[in-house]
């Protein structure tokens, strides 16, 4: 049987869009689950397979938007895959996934509503307050790139979807206090079930809740979990998801009602694994917007880990130089280290053991990136939460580090909430300088940003762009192409709405091939 759908286009573009409704029994040739991908990026040579995950809509002021970039100057076909879930209790009830056909236009953008999309397919669906849907979305062709856009209320968020399926997934920083909620989204695109574990780590210790033990996700199934419900009344906590069976994608939406002092939303994806180096490329001690940085290692492991979290000025405030931060992280457990400038930080989330106050070596005027690294080859998993009071409520943002850098990469720009205002690129290279080119895709194409289309970064230094006045409103996405790889991250103003470059996976290069 044959179904119409209604997708919401961005302004002038068209896409044709025919929509199949699935059956529950229908696997819809699933793919297959490979544990050993764990890179995201597109891709300038061939199809790709996106995970949008974490994302809600519904009646209670939630909205959820898939959006779809064709950077290239062919059309662009595939097909997208929706995965509804109702929240019930401290879970959630299933639904069956449904599909879309869509074409994207050259040089053109397409935003999806999932809630509004699944609804056509389930009536029932458009009389919940919340509605979870997660979407994979198939490109045939290169050059696609996807983002997911969410909002609660006011708030909103902005975050790559990934190419990545895993059967680890870990979430350094979280907080489930009573102003806050924390829904984890469990994926499985797959043809068999997955059977997962959760485990989290609290001031108190570790703790593996009975109830998230042994716990089934069907295949061609989103399973939300309200972690609250367990781990209850904690200012800061880690998440491990390991699958006993099977491969999924995980992400965490966090949110803060106000109560507090603190409001907001963070939408990210997890760490498929951990790693022995993270790169933040976003810094700032934030006296001048009210901000307060958090850098959290959690290491998941069973050995010590012995890590360095470095603070690299600036190239005008080098000289100075920075001790880093000797941390010694015990096996299941993790620290804090806290960026509190004066009259900052009172509405912010923190760990009540384990904080390293790196104010005293920090001036809050001064403006840096960070890099962890571990010394005894004990992977560790390393994030960002960020509090800023500029505007009140104070907001949010988490963030997690990178660990590969790429010569090419795409910054889509959010269709709400205003462009970014910043974007800093970090060359981790210890010796050798590169040379980049910024341009600005459009419904034309491609054509460079004025004044930046010859541009340096000497090695181990930082490059910040001021952008917020040079982004007319046709502006779909921002590229860089670069001499050497680049780590690179922008955010709106305050640092919030942070968010990472989407790199070209055929540029990649792991960080700690760059730094030895």
């Amino acid at each position: 049987m044959r179904w119409p759908a209604i997708l919401a286009l961005a302004a002038a573009l068209a896409a044709l869009v025919v929509a199949d409704r699935l059956a529950p029994e229908v696997d819809d040739a699933a793919p297959a689950a490979d544990a050993g991908l764990v890179r995201s990026g597109f891709s300038s040579t061939g199809g790709s397979t996106w995970f949008c995950v974490g994302g809600v809509g519904g009646t209670g002021g939630s909205r959820q938007d898939v959006v779809v970039v064709n950077t290239s100057g062919d059309e662009l076909r595939g097909s997208v895959r929706f995965f509804p879930a109702v929240p019930l209790g401290g879970q959630s009830q299933q639904w069956p996934p449904t599909r879309v056909d869509v074409i994207v236009g050259p040089y053109a953008r397409l935003a999806i509503d999932p809630a509004a999309t699944a609804a056509q397919f389930a009536a029932e669906l458009a009389n919940f307050a919340e509605v979870f849907v997660a979407a994979e979305v198939r490109l045939d062709g290169a050059g696609g790139l996807v983002t997911q856009e969410v909002a609660l209320g006011d708030a909103s968020d902005v975050s790559p979807c990934t190419t990545s399926a895993s059967s680890v997934w870990h979430f350094a920083t979280a907080s489930t206090r009573r102003d806050a909620r924390v829904r984890l989204s469990l994926l499985n695109p797959f043809s068999d079930n997955a059977v997962v574990d959760l485990a989290f780590v609290t001031d108190e210790g570790r703790r593996a809740p009975v109830a998230y033990q042994g716990l089934v996700v069907p295949a061609n199934a989103l399973a939300v979990l309200d972690l609250g419900s367990e781990v209850t009344r904690r200012e800061q906590v880690s998440v491990s998801v390991e699958a006993r069976s099977g491969n999924l994608v995980a992400s965490a939406l966090q949110s803060f009602n106000g109560d507090l002092g603190l409001s907001g939303v963070s939408l990210r994806t997890g760490a498929p694994q951990a790693a022995e180096q993270w790169l933040f490329p976003l810094g700032v001690a934030g006296a001048d917007t009210g901000a307060a940085n958090s850098f959290v290692v959690f290491n998941p492991g069973t050995a010590e880990a012995r890590v360095d979290l470095s603070v690299e000025l600036d190239a005008s405030l080098r000289a100075r130089g920075v001790p880093p931060f000797e941390l010694t992280v015990p096996p299941g457990q993790r620290v804090e280290v806290a960026f509190f400038p004066p009259l900052a930080g009172e509405a912010h989330p923190t760990s009540g053991i384990d904080v390293v106050a790196a104010t005293t070596r920090i001036l809050p005027s001064e403006r840096y990136w960070v890099s962890v690294r571990s010394f005894n080859e004990v992977a560790v998993v390393a994030e960002r939460l960020r509090t800023s009071e500029a505007d009140l409520p104070v907001e949010v943002s988490i963030l997690a580090g990178r660990i590969a850098g790429s010569a090419r990469g795409v910054l889509p720009l959010p269709r709400s909430g205003g462009p970014p205002s910043i974007v800093a690129l970090v060359n981790p290279s210890l010796e050798t300088i590169s040379r980049l080119s910024l341009e600005v895709l459009t419904a034309e194409g491609w054509s460079p940003l004025a004044g930046l289309e010859d541009l340096e970064i000497r090695p181990r230094q930082r490059l910040v762009l001021d952008v917020s006045n040079r982004l007319r409103p046709e502006v779909l996405a921002l590229r860089f192409e670069a001499s050497e790889p680049l780590v690179a991250s922008y955010a709106g103003p305050a640092g919030i709405r942070a968010a990472e470059a989407v790199p070209e996976l055929e540029s990649l290069s792991e960080l700690e091939h760059l730094l030895f």
